[in-house]
């Protein structure tokens, strides 16, 4: 796998979680019509097979509840858990 795609992998995950935790009853298709996505963008952002523009971070951090840096806390490498959880 190249980077890009590692990187949209780990980015969509964090997306996921970060939508659960934020509200459990925010469904993709709340959180895509809050950013102004599509509901199949964003679930395939969530997936990690499409990777988003940088004009649109904002208004994902905005309806997860987030700072922009929080977007990019991934976990560590060999940890199961979020940074949020430690």
């Amino acid at each position: 796998m190249d980077s890009v795609a590692a990187f949209n992998q780990q980015f969509g995950k964090r997306i996921k979680f970060l939508r659960e935790a934020h509200d459990p009853y925010l469904s993709q298709e709340r959180a895509a019509h809050e950013a102004g996505y599509a509901v199949s963008s964003w679930s395939r952002l969530e997936r990690g097979i499409q990777s988003c523009h940088v004009q649109q971070i904002p208004d994902i951090a905005r309806v997860l509840g987030v700072s922009i840096d929080a977007l990019f806390e991934f976990p560590d490498k060999g940890s199961n858990q979020h940074p949020d959880q430690r």
